[in-house]
């Protein structure tokens, strides 16, 4: 009933960890495991066929670096609930547990999200649980409130059908190679119906990239839209790319899925996101702001936004 999608480019030296824990817990759980790496180093596509022919439930896809791994990994059969890991993180349990207990969630909870250890080279500095309302249930709002910086949602599990539509939306924006997509994708996520907390299992997110003071983030931010082949000054308009962000993906979702979202919810959402709601207005001026900074970049936006 669990299906977890695990991308890498790293080294198998910067994997590994984060692999063998991915393996131990579909071990211990009976979680289906999908690895789609694009790093072609021959010691690590040799572990990873190790793990495929000793593991009935895994599967390891060795894929061209020109083709996103993610997009290929939610391509592939999914079971009831889809989760995305990281492959510099770590995914454990406090208590074994059959994934098949994931068939008795209520139809009305489209996610489970797990409590966060977020750690560094220094240890363990915080555990990061989103807190519901008075109704047990989470919302947009919850996920701001909570989240203390670090994104808790996108680690969390989706119902296959939900969290593949979104994920192949976020794949078609254009901010996708830079790496923003986290918070549009988890709110998103979260105007789909109920989210719920599962504090049995943890997963440990290494925050070292993103420690430091605000410059030392920006900077942080510039370098991977460099790296994406894209202008650095687009950082100064990250809050507006995650609102076009957050557009594209639930409107993807809901054009798979014949889906409603609430205009309450969604503005809650874009609220938390950048300060903004999703308005014709906001969108366009966003786009204006983006192409002044990278015309490439804001046309490219242009071609992939639903019509209003």
């Amino acid at each position: 009933m669990l299906t977890l999608n695990l991308p890498t480019n790293r080294s198998l030296r910067d994997s590994r960890t984060a692999i063998d824990a991915a393996v131990n817990f579909s071990l211990q759980t009976g979680a289906r495991l999908i690895i789609v790496n694009s790093n072609h180093d021959p010691e690590k596509i040799e572990y990873l066929r190790r793990i495929e022919s000793n593991i009935d439930f895994a599967k390891c896809i060795i894929n061209d670096p020109k083709n996103s791994n993610l997009e290929i990994a939610a391509r592939q059969k999914q079971m009831g609930f889809s989760a995305f890991l990281a492959d510099d993180d770590i995914l454990y349990c406090l208590r074994l547990f059959n994934a098949e207990v994931l068939s008795e969630v209520p139809a009305s909870i489209v996610g489970i999200i797990p409590q966060v250890q977020i750690f560094s080279k220094n240890g363990i500095e915080k555990i990061n649980r989103i807190n519901s309302g008075a109704d047990g249930e989470i919302n947009p709002r919850h996920f701001g409130a909570s989240s203390s910086g670090a994104n808790t949602g996108l680690y969390g599990w989706y119902r296959s059908e939900v969290w593949v539509a979104g994920m192949l939306a976020a794949t078609r924006s254009p901010s996708f190679k830079v790496g923003v997509f986290d918070w549009p994708f988890s709110l998103a996520m979260s105007c789909l119906g109920a989210v719920a907390t599962d504090n049995n299992t943890v997963y440990a997110y290494d925050i070292s990239n993103w420690k430091g003071d605000p410059s030392f983030v920006n900077k942080q931010v510039e370098e991977l839209f460099v790296a994406a082949g894209f202008d650095k000054g687009l950082a100064k308009v990250l809050g507006r790319i995650k609102l076009l962000d957050f557009f594209v993906i639930l409107s993807g979702i809901q054009s798979s899925l014949g889906v409603g979202v609430k205009e309450e919810v969604i503005d809650a959402a874009t609220m938390c996101l950048c300060g903004l709601l999703l308005t014709r207005k906001n969108v366009a001026e966003s786009i204006d702001r983006i192409g002044e900074i990278d015309s490439s970049f804001a046309y490219r936006f242009e071609s992939v936004l639903p019509k209003f």
